[in-house]
């Protein structure tokens, strides 16, 4: 059951990168438009990273304990941890999660080239990190 979930996983992943790609490209200038396109290529991001934890059977453990959930920085951590995913793909992560984070918040500056760094890198790390 695992592996055709884990099929599906990353191909609604790569569907969401592909969305995200079509929607930078049509933005026009519209920064609405553009913001959304970086907040879906965060959450495909983090979608496969969190399909990679499952199919790998990894625990993400919450630092600090005491938060309700495992954020991204939990689950970078855990990969890293599992050798997954080396340092500096992890730092390059983070620099893409926060591009995808100032998507979501209208008070933070958002560039294109950003976003469409955030797609590129993105799709090509979820491509090699499985």
């Amino acid at each position: 059951e695992l592996p055709l979930k884990t099929q599906l996983s990353f191909a609604v992943s790569a569907d969401e990168f592909e969305r995200a790609s079509e929607l930078v490209e049509s933005s026009g200038g519209d920064e609405v438009i553009l913001r959304a396109s970086g907040v879906v290529a965060r959450v495909a991001l983090e979608r496969h990273l969190w399909t990679i934890v499952d199919s790998y059977g990894l625990v993400v453990v919450k630092n600090p304990p005491t938060k309700k959930k495992a954020d991204t920085q939990d689950l970078l951590n855990t990969l890293v941890k599992a050798s997954v995913v080396t340092p500096i793909q992890k730092s390059e992560m983070d620099s893409l999660f926060t591009i995808g984070n100032n998507c979501a918040h209208p008070k933070e500056l958002v560039i294109k080239t950003d976003v469409e760094r955030l797609i590129g890198r993105g799709r090509e790390l979820a491509s090699v990190i499985l």
